[in-house]
């Protein structure tokens, strides 16, 4: 079984390169089956409990799944101990670029526009030779250390920048990647807004789980804008 992101669209461009991809390594007569991250997801996380707890029988579940470079949702409901997923899942596409890389972008972005030191760096990149070997280590220094921000900042209020040029807080960090975990929250709505059960259309009022997955799901303005939007709207999901 082989997952690809909810966007990948069945038997297009991407879903023929990564059976391509797969039947490079794994011969012809073995079945393969490819299936959605955020389904994955929900079938691992909603097996394994239903294994220790039964009570999650006849529940709505929204799996929200923001990774390193993409952000899947889907919506699962179990009934008589079995796994259904409610009609199809969504994912973002090269439009709409959500994950983990693109918050790292978000903040190389300010660091470059305010760090004293780097702004000079990159500067003296566009203007001038550099040795190839300076060029190089200054090019790792912006790619790491955002990265380094942003896991500091799951713990710490404040991240001094390696060069001693630059302070962000965790306040500041949350105001640069709000309006990204604000529209992945939106795409989620959106979603348990078009399913129709038998007798209604589901809402975010009858989620009785969310399930935060994806590395970048971790990082606590996303449980905080979730927080808010349920009690905004009055919803009673467990966050998990």
């Amino acid at each position: 079984v082989i997952t690809v992101p909810a966007s990948t669209v069945k038997d297009g461009f991407r879903w023929k390169r990564m059976t391509e991809a797969v039947r490079t390594v794994i011969p012809p007569d073995v079945p393969l089956d490819i299936i959605l991250e955020p389904e994955a997801a929900g079938f691992a996380l909603l097996d394994e409990s239903l294994k220790s707890d039964k009570s999650i029988n006849g529940k709505t579940f929204l799996i929200y799944d923001l990774g390193g470079g993409t952000f899947d949702a889907s919506v699962f409901q179990v009934l008589d101990e079995q796994i259904f997923v409610v009609g199809e899942s969504v994912g973002s596409d090269d439009q709409r670029r959500w994950g983990g890389i693109y918050i790292d972008d978000v903040l190389r972005k300010d660091y470059r526009a305010n760090g004293s030191i780097v702004k000079d760096l990159v500067a003296d990149l566009r203007n001038r030779y550099i040795d190839l070997r300076e060029q190089k280590q200054v090019e790792e220094m912006l790619r790491v250390e955002p990265v380094r921000a942003k896991i500091a900042l799951s713990a710490a209020d404040e991240y001094t920048y390696s060069l001693q040029d630059y302070m962000l807080s965790r306040k500041r960090f949350d105001e640069l990647v709000r309006p990204m975990i604000e529209e992945t929250i939106d795409c989620a709505k959106r979603l348990v807004d078009s399913k129709e059960q038998e007798s209604f259309k589901l809402s975010l009022t009858n989620i009785d789980y969310l399930y935060l997955v994806g590395g970048s799901s971790q990082i606590k303005i996303v449980s905080s804008l979730w927080e808010q939007k349920k009690q905004e709207d009055k919803c009673r999901f467990n966050i998990k």
